[in-house]
């Protein structure tokens, strides 16, 4: 199965466990109204190594906000509690709070 369709299995099994809702959107158009708490999510970087002129290795880095009305702690910390999830900073837009982290899957 395709890594990034995994990640969404395990952002739903994450959001599921704790708000008994699959909030998880990756890539989601503008005119889409997202329910809340949520996870939206989008590919952020590739980080490639090469040797000997050519790619050996690569790994996809996503950028993950956690939105909701209220503070969203126990779904950041259980992210956190993925490899390579790295927490960058909270926001506040339109009333919600947002939360971004760097997640490489």
């Amino acid at each position: 199965m395709e890594s990034r369709l995994r990640l969404q299995e395990v952002l739903e099994n994450i959001m599921y466990t704790l708000t008994n809702k699959k909030n998880v959107y990756y890539n989601p158009p503008g005119t889409l109204t997202m329910n809340y708490p949520a996870i939206r999510y989008t590919l952020y970087k590739i980080d490639t190594k090469y040797a000997n002129n050519s790619s050996y290795v690569s790994r996809k880095c996503y950028m993950l906000t956690v939105i909701g009305k209220v503070p969203n702690d126990k779904i950041i910390d259980e992210l956190l509690k993925l490899p390579m999830c790295s927490y960058n900073r909270p926001y506040i837009s339109d009333n919600l709070n947002h939360d971004i982290l760097y997640l490489y899957y």
